[in-house]
């Protein structure tokens, strides 16, 4: 796609401030008010709401807006390149840095990693019908201990619940670390991470609480970021994706050769990858586990060959 110019504004009005992105697009500029300065775009996903399009002056103009209200300031300018616009989704880079702009149900994201998913759309299913006869039934023993943990009031769970997902993540590998937990801090652990979170509380509450939920899981010994995902994907039907390489292979994030995620076991990339899978599973009308099922047989290099 052709090179496009882009222009952050800092938009001050009524002693509020916030950030405002626009991007070429046709005669408009397309517009999206910035949660956070764009200094933090690089470091944070952020809350990205799409707005009405500005007129093409905006990408130079300084000064009052909304009759001597507010003032707009311009903070960061240059050159756009769209790396690719399909499903609510636009995969960008401003000057140097790439960005993905993630359309969410009821609010979008603008995250500093570049989200691509890289199997044809018409083939979603086929990967979801490929996924082997053996994992499902390991699924099924998952399901099954779940709905045990969702019958506990509150939720929680015990040893052999916690050795269960982990052997589903991880096989036999490490799992004696497991054992290091005792039953009473594994059900402390789990009871905070599976507490509800209120969606009346401003966004940085909001997003306070979901990272405290899955890094308040790798407090347990043996548990680090995949196997806390995995564990969030099953209790919280559809809302979270698991992070493993084969997964992360079928959305662009690691290549064909690689199998490592450790530079990912992070705040800022697992928020963006969760609104990025809860999109995709919106748009293709499936559920998250299906969702994960697919991006997990694509992964697979054997699946493809």
């Amino acid at each position: 796609m052709p090179e496009k110019r882009f222009v952050i504004h800092k938009h001050t009005q009524d002693g509020q401030i916030h950030w405002d992105l626009m991007i070429e697009s046709g005669d408009k500029l397309k517009t999206w008010r910035l949660e956070n300065p764009p200094e933090q775009l690089a470091t944070e996903t952020t809350k990205a709401v799409p707005i009405f399009d500005h007129d093409k002056k905006f990408l130079t103009y300084q000064g009052p807006v909304n009759n001597g209200k507010g003032t707009v300031e311009i903070v960061d300018h240059g050159n756009c390149d769209i790396i690719y616009s399909n499903v609510p989704c636009l995969a960008i880079r401003l000057n140097q840095n790439h960005y993905t702009i993630i359309e969410g149900e009821e609010m979008s994201w603008i995250s500093p990693y570049q989200f691509q998913l890289q199997m044809p759309l018409e083939q979603i299913q086929n990967y979801i019908d490929q996924y082997p006869e053996n994992d499902q039934k390991k699924d099924d023993n998952l399901h099954q201990i779940v709905e045990n943990i969702i019958h506990r009031q509150p939720k929680f769970m015990t040893y052999e619940d916690l050795k269960e997902f982990f052997h589903w993540k991880s096989g036999d590998r490490n799992i004696g670390n497991i054992s290091k937990n005792s039953p009473n801090y594994i059900q402390i652990i789990t009871k905070e991470a599976f507490s509800q979170i209120e969606q009346n509380h401003n966004i940085n509450e909001i997003l306070a609480k979901e990272r405290f939920r899955i890094e308040v899981l790798t407090l347990l010994n043996g548990i680090a970021w995949p196997t806390a995902s995995a564990i969030l994907h099953f209790v919280f039907t559809d809302s979270y994706p698991v992070i493993d390489f084969r997964a992360l292979r079928s959305v662009g994030i690691l290549s064909f050769n690689e199998n490592k995620t450790d530079r990912f076991c992070n705040f800022t990339f697992w928020w963006g990858y969760t609104q990025y899978c809860r999109m995709l599973a919106r748009n293709f009308n499936i559920c998250m586990r299906n969702l994960d099922k697919a991006l997990w047989t694509f992964g697979f290099p054997l699946s493809r060959e």
